[in-house]
């Protein structure tokens, strides 16, 4: 069955207000879904939670300044070029109480995701162990035995299931199986963790034997797809 249609369609369509909203990240970023969702949530006081890897001036400044997001979970809120730093539009939105921010390293904001994609209520790791963020995390985080190595203390991160999710891929074909270039950080997962699915533009809308024929980067099953809209 066809999943393709415009990206406005696509928007009005699956997102709804109060949903939390993943936007994945790697070599691409869905920019063209972000800014859709802006215009059409703007002055309508959605309170969405809003998902990303990393949010900065391009991103996460743009939908806080719409007023679009109760909560935002995140590894890096800020800009990174030319140097990393604060974003002045982020920090106000934080510091107004407007938005509360739940911070996770990069590595364990992915294994969230893939916890959600492999249908596990958790994942364990050593990271975030002993650093601030243990007790900022509160009962967000926990340590627990190793129940093969009682002496191997490890932590354990939650699965994330955002309710869409919103990927960018090389191409796909109608029904939405897609291709996706590395590296995929938490794109792939995203897809999979979502309870309602993805969006997913596009460069271009292929023909399956196309897929096929590239069934290596095929990271994104027709299965996990909601819409499939071409935007270069």
């Amino acid at each position: 069955m066809s999943k393709i249609m415009p990206l406005s369609q696509a928007v009005g369509r699956f997102v709804r207000p109060e949903a939390a909203l993943h936007f994945g990240a790697a070599w691409p970023f869905p920019n063209a879904a972000l800014f859709e969702v802006i215009r059409r949530f703007a002055g309508r006081d959605p309170q969405f939670t809003l998902i990303l890897n990393a949010g900065g001036a391009t991103s996460a400044a743009p939908f806080l300044a719409a007023g679009l997001a109760k909560r935002i979970i995140s590894s890096f809120l800020g800009d990174s070029y030319p140097n990393p730093g604060p974003n002045a539009v982020i920090q106000q939105a934080i510091n107004n109480g407007k938005v509360t921010a739940e911070n996770w390293t990069m590595l364990t904001f992915t294994l969230r995701l893939l916890a959600g994609a492999m249908g596990v209520p958790y994942l364990p790791t050593h990271s975030i162990i002993g650093s601030s963020l243990e007790d900022e995390l509160g009962d967000q985080f926990h340590r627990a035995a190793d129940p093969f190595n009682p002496t191997n203390i490890l932590g354990q991160v939650p699965a994330l299931h955002p309710d869409l999710n919103f990927t960018h891929g090389w191409a796909a074909d109608a029904e939405g199986n897609t291709l996706l270039p590395l590296p995929l950080v938490s794109n792939a997962f995203g897809a999979l963790a979502a309870k309602e699915g993805a969006i997913v533009t596009v460069e271009k809308i292929v023909e399956p034997e196309v897929i096929r024929a590239n069934s290596f980067l095929a990271r994104i099953p027709a299965s996990a797809v909601r819409a499939v809209c071409e935007v270069p």
